[in-house]
């Protein structure tokens, strides 16, 4: 009996010591018994030792009746290996697990167990029910838009997994089992009952002994000053992680893959090349959080080209890749206009990037222009809420960037409309990328088909990490470059939103410097550059569509010309 126990040898011994065995023997013993001998062998061995015992012909061994299951409900880190490894969920999490609510025990091995004391004996050891053979338990109670969600952990034997439960869930039985069942979490046997009172203790204890974590609905930057990314709060000197429910698609095209000094060769390669375009346009990556500096809530940038090949797609990548996947991080180009201001509202501080815009709306590009617009306002569209005469709350809000291409040149569109869009053009930077690229050099190709497609996502990190640890050095290099702009490059009140839009991407390009951030060395005067070339286009533009009292007649007169009565 004893070899099969978790402390058979120790018991084994003892038994030992009070016959004439050596430790040898006792070995051998144990080496040669098969497995516990049942009752009816002890009963051959010795008869009637066993025939008057209650649990004769009941059960098979004597082990029945000792059978102990282990307990551990000291709280514990658990680190555990999630069922379905992604991009978006580390390889390793660690979780604090507190103690069961009263009523239960984890067992030592795992598993969850109701524990039910024996009515007809009080002294005799409580029995343990299983309710589940893995472990279940609540981490937080999030508060997120007036909500408040249970946010569990499942640790099975696979790997974890993370789950979030609305806690007006907890109020029923069925309402709590049926949210379970949906994330595949069932109770053993018929035991409903005992699984809804276990998760409602836990629940119980939760919302008693920790405050609601109130958890982010945006990326980037938050009231407090504090910048979320990556799953965590960022903070001077310290990290935070939270979960972000509702932002699982941000979260995952915003994971990091590969190294950063492969990303890095990438840019050194495109700066190898004389590729000032796409380097320009690679800085909107580093100034789209920084617009939060500037008085501006934000700026749209546009590429225009109607031939491939000339760089478009190339430079959409390199700034997504600041932050994440180069292609998985941009908005499809199926993606409406109120669907790419929720997404805005969700980076809230990192940049929008988008191809191909007219795909979509090829037929009707009018959106357009009010997007510019609303792109500066900083902030989405007031909403009723359904069967009430009330607004929702409006929680879509931006200080960013938006990168946006098209086969089309957004200026002439602008310029060529029949209502002025002179407003429009003004918060608008457009470069028309027309240089097709014949002959690519292997070396740049391997760059940008190979290097940047599995390295990406680490640079917008280290910068944001820098920038948050360093904000009065940020402020200052801000304040240089703005008296610059405006001493070089603005030349009316008109062109404020150029100038702030160039200030945030060139105080990025600078600051990811070596002398900064340390993240990469940008050819900032080339840079510089193109911004005043995108300025210069863009002003001609403006000029030309200006309209006077005469263009207003003319207009009306083109637009209404036959129906006119002529008096001769």
């Amino acid at each position: 009996l004893a070899k099969v126990c978790e402390d058979g040898e120790m018991g084994a011994r003892a038994i030992s010591d009070m016959h004439p065995y050596d430790e040898t023997r006792m070995q051998q013993k144990l080496r040669e018994i098969k497995g516990p001998y049942p009752c009816i062998k002890f009963d051959s061995e010795n008869p009637g030792v066993c025939t008057k015992c209650p649990h004769w012909g009941k059960i098979t061994n004597p082990l029945a009746l000792a059978r102990e299951t282990q307990i551990d409900d000291a709280p514990k880190q658990i680190e555990a290996a999630p069922l379905h490894p992604t991009d978006a969920v580390p390889p390793v999490a660690t979780f604090v697990r507190p103690p069961p609510p009263a009523g239960f025990s984890y067992g030592k091995h795992g598993g969850i167990y109701e524990v039910v004391a024996n009515s007809t004996d009080p002294d005799a050891p409580p029995q343990m029910s299983l309710v589940l053979p893995y472990d279940l338990f609540v981490t937080d109670i999030l508060h997120q838009s007036n909500e408040h969600l249970v946010h569990m952990v499942a640790v099975r034997p696979g790997g974890s997994q993370i789950i979030s439960l609305p806690q007006r869930a907890s109020v029923t039985k069925d309402d709590m089992c049926k949210a379970l069942a949906a994330h595949n979490i069932i109770a053993t046997g018929r035991g409903d009952q005992k699984l809804f009172n276990y998760v409602r203790g836990c629940i119980e204890m939760a919302s008693t002994n920790k405050a609601p974590l109130n958890v982010p609905t945006q990326f980037g930057w938050q009231k407090d000053g504090s910048f979320v990314l990556d799953g965590k709060i960022i903070s001077p000197g310290i990290e935070t992680p939270t979960p972000l429910p509702g932002l699982d698609n941000i979260v995952s095209a915003t994971k990091a893959s590969g190294r950063m000094e492969e990303w890095r060769r990438v840019v050194e390669t495109l700066i190898k090349y004389k590729l000032w375009d796409i380097l320009a346009i690679t800085t909107i990556g580093f100034g789209a959080p920084l617009m939060r500096f500037t008085s501006f809530d934000g700026l749209t940038f546009h590429l225009g080209s109607s031939e491939s090949g000339t760089g478009k797609s190339v430079s959409l990548e390199m700034v997504s890749s600041i932050w994440g996947h180069p292609k998985h991080y941009r908005v499809s180009k199926e993606t409406s206009g109120v669907a790419m201001q929720q997404r805005l509202g969700m980076l809230n501080s990192l940049p929008l990037v988008c191809d191909e815009i007219t795909q979509k709306n090829r037929n009707n590009f009018e959106w357009f222009p009010g997007f510019i617009f609303d792109m500066t306002d900083g902030k989405g569209k007031e909403r009723m809420e359904g069967g009430s005469n009330r607004e929702r709350t409006n929680t879509t809000y931006w200080s960013s960037l938006a990168l946006l291409s098209s086969n089309t040149h957004a200026m002439d569109y602008l310029s060529s409309r029949k209502h002025s869009s002179q407003g429009e053009i003004y918060r608008l930077l457009e470069l028309q990328m027309s240089k097709k690229f014949e002959d690519v050099p292997k070396d740049l190709s391997e760059a940008l088909k190979t290097r940047l497609q599995h390295n990406y996502g680490h640079a917008g990190a280290a910068f944001m990490r820098w920038v948050i640890n360093n904000m009065q050095t940020v402020k200052e290099v801000l304040a240089a470059i703005e008296e610059d702009v405006l001493a070089t490059v603005q030349k009316s009140p008109d062109e404020r939103f150029w100038a702030a839009g160039i200030v945030a991407c060139l105080a990025g390009g600078v600051l990811a410097g070596r002398n900064y951030a340390n993240i990469v060395d940008l050819p900032m005067a080339e840079i510089k550059r193109v911004f005043i070339r995108m300025i210069t286009s863009a002003r001609a533009v403006a000029h030309t569509s200006r309209r006077d009292a005469d263009d207003v007649l003319n207009a009306y007169i083109r637009e209404f010309f036959g129906k006119f009565i002529v008096h001769r």
